[in-house]
């Protein structure tokens, strides 16, 4: 280690313990009453502290800061034991959270948008905004756009010139998300129940990880679109087997309609 790093002293006081993780006394008080955080060893009315109690206030700390609940952290701990190395290899997984989507959200002024994001008037503009396909971002004199996700912006706008309204095509992102995740989190159950015994050679975070990222869309998507192709021919079908004897029955009345009145 060198001299600039700080080393943590093997025996802390709360306020030092306080003083080295940035976490207040009435914090780690409170971690202590929930069971967060192991027991400090007493010398009398004296509590001391361990390497090991700054090192799991840190991990909380980081855990709370990915967005788990104290709930979800307690119940992390309380596999963990006194050993962080669970909650160092849930640390190591969770960082898959944010790399299945390449893109992030960007932020325009009134010109980038038109460049970036193909949007060439201000009714398109604005009826992006009442879609909520991108939201105002500042006041007047510094108005920016945000986009989300971008490349759904330029495809509801290439939707809009195949002839679907903008507000249907936000809806029909809404739907197919929503959808998607429905699917996703079935499939995160399959694989889930059998981690170790056919997904992953074993249920380690290291063999884990792996096959989650060989399970992950390749650049070209191409195994999710085979699978949204055919979702779509399945789905096609059944509307096209439900609707073609109305369809066909309607054009048949027209004609006869027709004929009559000739």
């Amino acid at each position: 280690m060198s001299n600039s790093e700080e080393q943590i002293p093997s025996r802390l006081s709360i306020d030092e313990l306080a003083s080295s993780t940035g976490v207040s006394t009435r914090t780690i008080r409170y971690y202590q009453a929930r069971a967060l955080l192991p027991k400090p060893e007493r010398e009398g009315r004296v509590a001391y502290y361990e390497e090991a109690h700054a090192v799991r206030l840190k991990m909380i700390e980081e855990l709370k800061s990915r967005g788990l609940t104290l709930r979800a952290i307690k119940d992390l701990v309380r596999h963990a034991g006194t050993d962080n190395q669970p909650l160092e290899a849930w640390l190591e997984l969770d960082r898959l959270r944010g790399t299945w989507t390449s893109e992030a959200p960007a932020s325009y002024t009134r010109s980038e948008i038109e460049e970036a994001l193909g949007v060439k008037d201000v009714s398109t503009l604005n009826r992006l905004v009442e879609s909520d396909v991108i939201q105002i971002e500042g006041g007047p004199g510094a108005r920016r756009y945000r986009a989300e996700v971008p490349s759904l912006v330029r495809h509801a706008i290439e939707l809009e010139g195949a002839g679907i309204s903008l507000e249907l095509s936000s809806e029909l992102h809404s739907i197919l998300q929503r959808n998607f995740v429905t699917a996703v989190r079935e499939a995160i159950r399959l694989l889930d129940s059998n981690r170790g015994c056919g997904f992953g050679k074993s249920a380690e975070p290291e063999d884990i990880e792996k096959a989650i990222r060989a399970i992950m869309p390749a650049p070209g998507a191409t195994v999710i679109r085979q699978v949204f192709g055919q979702a779509t021919e399945i789905a096609m079908a059944e509307w096209l087997e439900d609707r073609a004897p109305r369809e066909l029955g309607r054009r048949q009345r027209r004609r006869s309609s027709q004929s009559s009145s000739d």
